[in-house]
């Protein structure tokens, strides 16, 4: 006969309750996968990210880039001819992991494609990542299109440009002109790197690749190694990003390196890791009467042909006067200027916050420098040679500094 079980006293049991009185903390899915952070992809591993696709994965790709609109860094190499990927490169000498966004078949687990990327460490909320849409490990139909895409949304994308005859890089650049002619297309700023001397029709071809766009297609001097492309790119980006003209890295120009395995000593040495400028939105504080007073002043100093303030990444004439009549033109060469400058200065190392850049030509002078009352913001001068002098023009604009340096309206008006 079985002996019955013992009962448990009220005492004893209530005593159990108190495992059970913890109280319940519910956490959103969406939280619990990293999915509420703005960059693409599901954080699974260790620098490894994933993305289901019910679609072919450059379309599952575009879908996510288009809802997490976060600023990000579209590498391309034209011909996929360098040795080594310029992203490894860059991995290597900034002492950072390749990290990888895997598309995935949904149901199925089949990876479709496979997309490298490094993230850079940002001076203010997240960090900026650089895409390699050469290194993308993925079949043959969908590699070119993966690679468009990350071009196609990416803040700013960099085209490597080798020595190859003009017809050849001429067939690589149509598939892409026909993509930003016929598809989605949001970013604005290409950068064209040739990555060694003798690609004379580059900037015809970069004119061609853009005509008809709102995209900027900027060419460069050639940059045979990974410090100097990473320096181009650096000023590039503080351009794109909307922010002052400026390098992050003033250190030293680096060398160039060989063999491949000492990239990470010879960058590391020259070029330290910095933080890499948070991508922010445009900013207006100087206002519209200080910036029309300002050009309609320089233009009456003698010898000024035309005068322009413009959004350096935009592109954009804000003010313009004088007998040159198209602002956005004036907007466009002076954009270029400043972005040459920028690019010049990370190169050599030195600091452009306030970059200005002095062109003589054979009856005209172009004067562009950055807005040091606001870095977003530059303006250019054209000056006829025969009336006017650099050093005049100077002095007068100086005299002209109060107009920007003076509170406008809307700051008079917030004033006690």
């Amino acid at each position: 006969m079985d002996s019955p079980k013992p009962s448990l006293s009220p005492d004893a049991w209530q005593s159990t309750r108190a495992l059970t009185g913890m109280a319940t903390r519910v956490m959103g899915a969406e939280n619990y996968l990293g999915r509420d952070a703005p960059q693409v992809g599901t954080p699974v591993g260790e620098n490894r990210h994933e993305i289901f696709a019910v679609c072919p994965p450059a379309e599952a790709l575009q879908m996510q880039l288009q809802e997490h609109t976060g600023a990000f860094i579209a590498l391309h190499d034209v011909g996929a001819t360098r040795q080594r990927s310029l992203l490894a490169e860059l991995a290597a000498a900034l002492r950072l992991p390749v990290q990888s966004l895997v598309i995935r078949r949904q149901g199925y687990g089949v990876t479709l494609a496979t997309i490298p990327f490094i993230e850079l460490p940002a001076a203010k909320g997240t960090p900026v990542r650089i895409y390699s849409g050469t290194d993308v490990d993925a079949d043959s139909a969908s590699r070119r299109p993966i690679g468009e895409t990350l071009l196609a949304f990416g803040r700013l994308g960099v085209l490597l440009v080798p020595a190859l005859p003009d017809h050849v890089l001429d067939g690589h650049f149509k598939p892409l002109r026909e993509r930003l002619m016929t598809q989605p297309w949001s970013n604005r700023q290409l950068l064209l790197v040739p990555t060694a001397s003798g690609v004379p029709a580059l900037a015809e071809l970069a004119r061609r690749l853009v005509a008809g766009t709102t995209v900027a297609a900027t060419t460069t001097p050639a940059a045979a190694h990974v410090g100097a492309i990473w320096s181009v790119i650096q000023g590039a980006w503080n351009i794109a990003r909307g922010g002052p003209a400026a390098a992050p890295s003033t250190a030293p120009p680096p060398a160039p390196f060989t063999p491949y395995e000492d990239a990470g000593a010879a960058i590391s040495e020259a070029m330290p890791l910095r933080p890499m400028p948070s991508p922010q939105g445009q900013r207006r504080d100087l206002d519209d009467e200080q910036i029309s007073r300002y050009v309609q002043t320089c233009a009456r100093i003698k010898g000024v042909i035309g005068c322009c303030i413009f959004d350096i990444a935009r592109r954009e004439p804000l003010a313009h006067a004088g007998r040159l009549r198209h602002g956005s033109a004036l907007a466009t060469q002076g954009a270029a200027l400043i972005g040459t400058a920028a690019h010049a200065g990370g190169y050599f190392g030195g600091a452009v916050e306030h970059a200005e850049t002095l062109v003589t030509l054979e009856h005209h002078m172009l004067l562009a420098r950055v807005l040091h009352q606001q870095p977003t913001l530059a303006m250019l001068a054209v000056f006829d040679r025969k009336e006017s002098n650099p050093l005049t023009l100077r002095a007068q604009l100086q005299r002209l500094e109060p107009i920007l340096d003076a509170a406008g309206p809307a700051a008079r008006a917030g004033s006690p």
